[in-house]
């Protein structure tokens, strides 16, 4: 379909590019401007063939030598490339955390225009924006580099230890700064979110077998913050010279955990870690 019957303008060449798509900017018949991101053409196709070819050599490797058998990845690869593929897999994530943190001023996600996307185009909010990695441009704008990183690092724990959530190829490029003094930060191509109960226990877990003495010399904000009573006892012995009220964001894992549980209804062989 020719871009004149979806968009009024449509600039030809692309402001950004990646592996598998260029995005070009666009303004929409109501007035609003796009970031357009097109899928390179029978890509798809393509992708199909190179996996056929690596399968033939991987069997054939592993034929050979017995230590070099890695056919067994191709299930997991094949699934997130055909998710990478799906523009619409990517649009409905983004619709999601934005709807999740949409509370949080410290973020923005993207607005989807469903009307003007599909599976190989994905039309979204327009946003001017600063490289996270670009420090001077952010200093020049009164941006501080570091509360950035430091708003990266919150917001991912948030994403992982309160709502279950894991981007699973976080990189700089996905992410840039408001163009402005305030620093919003947005989160960009939100293709591969994963949400896995037994990767949050995992994650949680890590924080249950650290020695307490590690632990207590995190600040509060390295942790998940929930609200409860003061009155629930620890399920371990406090480390000397600590009181309940310094293990409060320790304890706060193992509630998120168990509501977490609650919610996806998972099994109560999840939740016997913690009884």
């Amino acid at each position: 379909m020719p871009w004149h019957k979806l968009y009024a303008s449509f600039s030809p060449t692309p402001i950004a590019a990646a592996s598998i798509a260029q995005v070009h900017r666009a303004v929409t018949y109501d007035g609003y401007a796009v970031a357009v991101k097109i899928q390179y053409p029978r890509l798809a196709s393509q992708v199909q063939t190179d996996f056929t070819t690596l399968k033939v050599l991987a069997t054939v490797v592993g034929t050979l030598f017995t230590n070099w058998e890695y056919t067994w990845l191709f299930p997991e690869l094949e699934e997130s490339v055909r998710l990478e593929l799906d523009f619409m897999q990517e649009a409905t994530n983004g619709e999601r955390v934005g709807k999740l943190l949409e509370r949080d001023r410290r973020i923005h996600i993207p607005q989807v225009r469903w009307d003007l996307s599909s599976t190989r185009v994905l039309t979204m909010e327009y946003i001017e924006g600063v490289k996270v990695t670009d420090v001077q441009t952010l200093r020049s704008k009164g941006i501080d580099p570091r509360a950035v990183g430091e708003t990266i690092s919150n917001l991912f724990s948030l994403m992982v230890f309160s709502l279950g959530l894991t981007h699973c190829d976080p990189h700089p490029g996905r992410a840039s700064t408001s163009d402005n003094s305030r620093g919003v930060l947005c989160f960009l191509d939100l293709y591969m979110l994963c949400v896995s109960p037994s990767f949050l226990l995992a994650n949680i877990r890590l924080f249950l077998f650290l020695p307490p003495s590690l632990l207590l010399s995190f600040p509060p904000s390295s942790f998940p913050q929930v609200t409860f009573s003061s009155a629930i006892p620890p399920r371990r012995p406090l480390p000397s010279g600590s009181s309940p009220g310094e293990c409060k964001s320790f304890l706060g894992c193992v509630l998120i955990l168990r509501w977490y549980c609650w919610t996806m209804g998972c099994t109560g062989d999840l939740m016997r870690h913690f009884d």
